[in-house]
């Protein structure tokens, strides 16, 4: 990591400021952070958050969230996902409880439609997991109850298995059979184990 340099003048903790809001947009608190790690001039830091909010490159809280919450919509994450962020970025509650209030009410899809939209672009799952899918949704702060509901109403979500019942389909039974064998195991468990693998017994005998 590159070793952060102490600022040695005012100038220092501006150019830092300016350096750090080009990147992206931060919240006043991330900002603070930042700053508070180039200087132990309180003053200082305090001068320049005001500066920044009064040129408009630091967003107070509220609006902060807001276009947050506006992009995050855009970009097809959850609530789950704006709050989890918003809160590490030092947004207060009530402050993300408002801006998600104000941005749902004018957002024309639901987040279950989201979910939909996401999957529509999934013409099968035979090249996924269930487990990969479900945890790329989570991820984006999506709910399962949505998640789950897609799924069944996606024309191809029979085809969304789990890792385990792909790896039960693909296994050559022979040896399957054969690996149990070895441990001692008899003709029950062994069609028992087999079936809790997924593995098709149909032709075990």
């Amino acid at each position: 990591m590159k070793k952060i340099q102490p600022a040695k003048t005012l100038q220092n903790v501006i150019n830092s400021a300016i350096y750090h809001l080009n990147l992206r947009d931060h919240s006043i608190s991330e900002l603070k952070t930042k700053l508070e790690a180039k200087t132990d001039n309180q003053e200082w830091v305090d001068t320049v958050i005001a500066q920044m909010k009064g040129y408009g490159y630091l967003k107070e809280d509220l609006p902060f969230a807001i276009h947050f919450c506006e992009t995050s919509y855009a970009n097809e994450y959850g609530k789950r996902y704006m709050i989890e962020k918003l809160k590490q970025k030092g947004i207060s509650e009530t402050d993300i409880t408002e801006a998600l209030e104000r941005v749902s009410h004018q957002q024309q899809r639901s987040e279950y439609n989201l979910v939909v939209e996401r999957l529509s672009r999934i013409e099968d799952f035979s090249h996924t997991t269930k487990e990969k899918v479900f945890n790329t949704l989570l991820k984006r702060g999506f709910s399962l109850n949505d998640i789950t509901h897609a799924i069944a109403e996606h024309p191809a979500g029979n085809t969304l298995l789990e890792k385990a019942v792909i790896k039960g389909q693909n296994a050559n039974l022979r040896n399957e059979i054969i690996k149990l064998a070895k441990k001692l195991k008899g003709a029950a468990l062994i069609r028992r184990e087999l079936s809790m693998k997924h593995i098709d017994v149909s032709e075990f005998d």
